[in-house]
């Protein structure tokens, strides 16, 4: 289970925000950045997307880790939500990794079974994003 809360900060005011006090003495005060890569997958027929469900490959330096996050309740920004992360060998998905995690008697867990919408996954889009901490 993953719980996330997302906020957006103005570009502009991010130094600022990392330098106010309560963020400054917290234990994770040390900052760095790092760049991600990110691989989104589907199939043609957007299987994925239509059982509620996002499947990527993470690129971050030499390591990569799929990620399959289940779409769960938002309440004021807040994220709930199931999530299943491994780390993989390769720059696309593994879907038998998953298949221990998701019960087959679900939709998600049907389509991860299913070879052939595995053979099928392509790269729906990329992103890049330099996070900092």
């Amino acid at each position: 289970m993953e719980r996330e809360l997302k906020l957006r900060v103005p570009i502009e005011d991010f130094d600022k925000l990392r330098r106010a006090p309560l963020l400054a003495q917290s234990k994770s005060a040390a900052h760095a950045s790092q760049l991600l890569t990110s691989t989104y997958f589907d199939t043609p027929e957007l299987a994925f997307h239509w059982c509620k469900a996002s499947l990527r490959v993470r690129a971050v330096g030499n390591e990569r880790h799929q990620t399959l996050k289940l779409e769960g309740p938002v309440q004021a920004g807040l994220f709930d939500r199931d999530e299943f992360e491994m780390p993989v060998d390769r720059d696309t998905p593994d879907l038998k990794l998953l298949q221990d995690q998701i019960p087959a008697d679900t939709d998600c867990g049907r389509l991860i079974r299913d070879e052939a919408a595995a053979a099928r996954l392509q790269p729906v889009f990329v992103t890049r994003i330099k996070r900092s901490t």
